[in-house]
């Protein structure tokens, strides 16, 4: 598993989000980080605003899970 962890590159396993440029969230208000882009979870690449794949399979629809569902 080791060799899949600890960087951003080809081949290994990342989790991340990434924000529209000019979001800083180091020294804006914290209601920007809801302005989320992308996000990457198991080797997916998703648009935040649609859920629509966007790397590797273009175009494939995933339902958002429910938050709270309590």
């Amino acid at each position: 598993m080791f060799p899949s962890l600890g960087s951003l590159s080809a081949g290994k396993l990342a989790d991340y989000i990434i924000y529209p440029a000019g979001v800083d969230l180091l020294n804006d208000d914290i209601s920007s980080t809801k302005e989320l882009r992308y996000v990457a979870r198991g080797g997916r690449l998703w648009n935040t605003s649609s859920m629509e794949e966007v790397w590797p399979v273009k175009g494939r629809k995933r339902e958002m899970p429910p938050i709270n569902a309590d």
